[in-house]
């Protein structure tokens, strides 16, 4: 019974298959063919539209690419040795007065101009103030200097001459006619003379004037 039912169905199912087979293929036998691709042809632009394109593309400017950064030069200003410097007048008062009680009885004008540069010495120097008027009223070292000393026209000569001198040194000129090293910021006097020394020492060996002074004494 079982080998009669399994033959049965081995029959229809190989019947259904070639019917299924049968209709796809008069399907396929019925159906209109699809026409083939037609060619692309491409046509060459005239030579007249070619022609400024290509141009117009040739002389387009290559853009720069922008600056990083800007820069800026910046020229050191230098003023001229022979331009004029205009002493100023508080100051060399008060560095007449100092040379009023420091050198009124020294005769060599050179010795006077001295005592002027210690104290354009002692500006420079750190160890002590960087202006006139804190140099000559710093306590127990000008004892000399006095406000209500006179500022007499001899010594406010010798007092603003220095005063220009030393700042046209500082404007760059190598021969402004200093006659005291940048290093001697001490000196005694005996009422005749002046001795500058670079340290506070009674030993210590005191300026011999190598310098050429543009004085005449």
């Amino acid at each position: 019974m079982r080998a009669f039912a399994a033959a049965l169905f081995s029959a229809l199912l190989a019947a259904a298959l070639f019917l299924a087979i049968d209709f796809l293929r008069r399907e396929n036998e019925g159906a209109p063919e699809e026409p083939e691709p037609s060619p692309i042809v491409l046509e060459p632009l005239p030579a007249d539209l070619i022609r400024p394109m290509l141009v117009s593309y040739a002389i387009q400017p290559t853009p720069e690419p922008p600056p990083l950064c800007e820069v800026r030069v910046i020229e050191a200003v230098i003023i001229p040795a022979n331009a004029p410097i205009v002493p100023d007048e508080a100051e060399v008062d008060m560095l007449a007065r100092m040379l009023w009680g420091e050198a009124r009885g020294v005769e060599s004008n050179t010795e006077k101009a001295a005592c002027v540069w210690a104290v354009f010495n002692r500006v420079d120097d750190p160890r002590f103030p960087d202006s006139i008027a804190a140099v000559l009223e710093q306590p127990s070292q000008f004892n000399g200097y006095n406000p209500d000393y006179p500022a007499t026209a001899e010594l406010r000569a010798i007092a603003a001459d220095v005063w220009t001198r030393y700042h046209r040194e500082r404007s760059g000129d190598a021969d402004a006619g200093r006659v005291l090293p940048r290093e001697y910021v001490y000196f005694t006097g005996d009422g005749e003379h002046n001795y500058f020394t670079v340290e506070w020492d009674e030993e210590a060996r005191p300026w011999g004037w190598s310098l050429e002074s543009p004085y005449d004494n």
